[in-house]
């Protein structure tokens, strides 16, 4: 397998993958037999079924099958011989594969970004010093005391007023 990794940004790639035509038979040929096995049509015995049959019925689930496994492949060994560690779920971009060519696919995924860490006593930090205006510390007692306030039954009048709180029982 070849493999071309290209950085779309600090934490985006995307990877060609090309698989070699001796690969993609071998693979056709795989998962023919395992469906002549299972094939089962009239006139035959089941797993007795001629190739060329086979391959006229079950062409497209054979290239279905095929390309999944041709990409996964790809991607295992993407992840066992590249030092690329994906974030997210690759986006697949790949033409139908034909038995005796070449199969070539790409794969675009989100990576970790670089950080180049350097020795804290190097980093400098400026401390900001904030002063509150009077308007400010006003509104946030208010806030506060609005937070913490309680309310006390009232016995001297008999109807409510704004900013009473009022149980309806009915």
């Amino acid at each position: 397998m070849h493999f071309e990794i290209e950085t779309l940004g600090p934490a985006r790639k995307q990877v060609r993958i090309e698989i070699p035509a001796r690969r993609v038979d071998s693979t056709f040929a795989t998962v023919y037999n395992q469906l002549a096995q299972k094939a089962s049509l009239p006139g035959f015995r089941k797993g007795k079924v001629p190739m060329s049959h086979v391959r006229k019925l079950y062409g497209d689930r054979a290239r279905f099958s095929v390309t999944e496994r041709l990409v996964d492949a790809g991607w295992r060994e993407l992840l066992d011989t590249q030092d690329v560690i994906p974030l997210s779920e690759p986006e697949l971009d790949a033409a139908p594969v034909a038995a005796g060519e070449a199969f070539a696919f790409t794969m675009t995924f989100d990576v970790a970004p670089e950080i180049e860490l350097k020795p804290f006593d190097e980093l400098s930090i400026e401390k900001e010093s904030w002063i509150a205006d009077d308007a400010t510390v006003e509104h946030e007692l208010i806030h506060l005391a609005e937070q913490v306030a309680e309310y006390q039954p009232v016995s001297d009048r008999t109807t409510a007023q704004e900013e009473d709180q009022v149980i309806i029982d009915y």
